[in-house]
């Protein structure tokens, strides 16, 4: 599987997550768009794995659905977990920003995943 085959079959689950939560505290697309001051579009394409977000409107998408990390990428919340993509491969996840903004995303995420105490700094 190439690197952009992982991309996209991340970005599909992250919207069917997003999806799922979205329905669950019964909101429209149109309701979370406007809570996280984008347009309906971005959330439709999201949800259907069309395009990707920035990591901070998933971050506000996340406080707007009450949900965790672990809720939306259950598959960097256990850190032994073999064979997988560890919390410090999060490069790929950003690999369209420049370079310095990709640094202060991965930088940012770390720390509060390090908050939620779901990944600490060797």
């Amino acid at each position: 599987m190439t690197g952009t085959d992982k991309k996209e079959k991340r970005g599909e689950a992250i919207g069917k997550r997003v999806r799922y939560f979205r329905k669950r505290k019964g909101l429209s697309q149109k309701q979370l768009a406007d809570a996280v001051a984008v347009s309906t579009s971005v959330i439709s394409n999201l949800e259907n794995g069309k395009s990707m977000v920035g990591v901070y409107t998933l971050l506000d998408m996340m406080d707007v659905l009450e949900i965790s990390v672990e809720q939306l990428l259950p598959e960097y919340s256990d850190p032994g977990r073999a064979g997988k993509s560890q919390p410090s491969d999060m490069s790929g996840l950003f690999e369209d920003f420049p370079s310095d903004q990709r640094q202060d995303i991965i930088t940012n995420l770390r720390g509060f995943l390090d908050s939620l105490g779901i990944y600490t700094h060797e």
